[in-house]
């Protein structure tokens, strides 16, 4: 049996993680000396409703590599290996973390994947590795599949404001707009496992819009089903509008609607708003 191994910043939906046996290590967000497990000792809404009180924007942590090493090496006792992907190592050292566990253990049945992505991007990626898993595929079936999807992953997003990734060092290519009009609202994506321009928009509902054309072209380009996330950070209306679009106008073959999880929520804020997109691209026989 394989067992897959994600962290907290994939903002899988808890019912689905349980359903497909998904392991999740959380990462740390800190408020002063308060260290709280992600998604664990606090939820989304409790997270985004402390943000709003707190005096000084909270900071994140990584799991130390200790986390990770309790979750193989369980695995491992009972026989089983393990195919672990986690967020882009550019924007955390959980990366780093979860390599220095397997070290740890040495030569041992585990794969350890930098997916150069996060929030849903991650999560649509973890969610094919563990219906493969279940479906009986080895743990290098499941890693070759996976690393041939990464890179064909889309993920687009747009944030109320940029003083929550200047803040916490993961702006990324959207630093050229820091200092320009506040009605400016940025369309950013993910590219080389870093946060980047997409386009400059000058309304929030504009770059929506926008956001949702460009998945479609995308997906129209790719020329097959897509499964689809959407995510945002208490913007639930939003979120049911891009959904509904996303299913109009994307060949969907499922989709997904995740709050952000209080880690992420750190660095892009409340109002957050996002889709992930993957193309389902035939197995190889």
């Amino acid at each position: 049996m394989v067992r897959i191994v994600t962290d907290s910043t994939s903002d899988i939906p808890e019912d689905l993680a349980k359903e497909l046996d998904i392991q999740i290590v959380p990462l740390r967000v800190i408020f002063g000396e308060e260290v709280l497990l992600d998604r664990i000792d606090i939820s989304s809404d409790a997270f985004f409703e402390r943000l709003k009180s707190s005096p000084t924007l909270p900071t994140t942590s990584q799991p130390p590599p200790a986390d990770f090493l309790k979750v193989f090496e369980e695995a491992i006792r009972e026989g089983d290996e393990v195919v672990c992907i986690v967020i882009s190592s550019d924007l955390s050292g959980t990366y780093e973390s979860a390599i220095r566990a397997k070290e740890t253990l040495g030569d041992v049945p585990i794969t350890v994947i930098d997916s150069r992505i996060t929030s849903m991007g991650l999560g649509l990626a973890v969610e094919e590795a563990a219906r493969m898993a279940k479906a009986g595929a080895t743990r290098q079936e499941i890693a070759q599949r996976i690393e041939k999807l990464l890179p064909k992953i889309s993920v687009l997003f747009v944030v109320d404001t940029l003083e929550y990734l200047q803040k916490g060092g993961r702006i990324g290519g959207a630093q050229a707009l820091v200092g320009t009009l506040l009605r400016i609202k940025p369309l950013l994506t993910l590219r080389g496992g870093r946060v980047d321009l997409l386009e400059r928009v000058r309304t929030r509902r504009k770059a929506i819009d926008r956001m949702i054309e460009i998945a479609a072209q995308r997906a129209q380009a790719a020329g097959c089903p897509h499964r689809v996330g959407v995510l945002h950070a208490q913007a639930p209306n939003e979120a049911e509008y891009i959904a509904q679009q996303a299913r109009e106008r994307l060949d969907c073959e499922h989709l997904l609607l995740s709050q952000i999880g209080p880690v992420l929520g750190t660095h892009v804020g409340p109002g957050t708003v996002g889709i992930a997109m993957m193309p389902m691209l035939p197995e190889e026989g």
